[in-house]
């Protein structure tokens, strides 16, 4: 015997699941988001980027200043989910977000302000951004109109 067999889901479960997985955003809803990103600083950033690259919130908030090529990001294996180089065109409106970062000491473009370090309160400010934009959303929805 290998083990236990893992439970069927009720209905209730399966559904639940089904409305877990990552939806599009309308142009309102993504428009509304955008701008309750305004002043929330290095996150209200890093959410605007991750809209524009269609790239996972680790790929984005791991991203290092010298990573940013004139015509692209690169996003090293070490950084990607399949473990290899991805490469993002930049268009001006990602420039644009990533000028708006005030400069620091950290190599990383979106650094936590007291440490210099990852972003990693997502739970928090996702929460936050929602409530202000009156927008229910997860980071991986914003992946969803780059698919497009």
């Amino acid at each position: 015997m290998i083990g236990p067999r893992k439970p069927e889901q009720t209905c209730a479960e399966k559904l639940a699941a089904e409305a877990r997985k990552a939806r599009a955003l309308s142009d309102d809803e993504i428009m509304t988001g955008w701008n309750a990103c305004e002043g929330r600083g290095s996150f209200g950033n890093l959410v605007r980027l991750l809209l524009l690259a269609g790239a996972r919130r680790g790929e984005i908030a791991k991203l290092a200043r010298d990573q940013i090529q004139s015509e692209r990001l690169v996003l090293p294996p070490l950084s990607t989910k399949t473990g290899e180089q991805h490469e993002v065109p930049l268009t001006e409106l990602m420039r644009t977000v990533i000028a708006a970062q005030p400069p620091t000491l950290s190599e990383l473009v979106f650094p936590l302000v007291r440490t210099g370090g990852v972003f990693n309160d997502w739970t928090n400010a996702v929460a936050a951004l929602q409530h202000a934009s009156g927008v229910d959303f997860t980071l991986h929805d914003l992946r969803v109109p780059a698919a497009r």
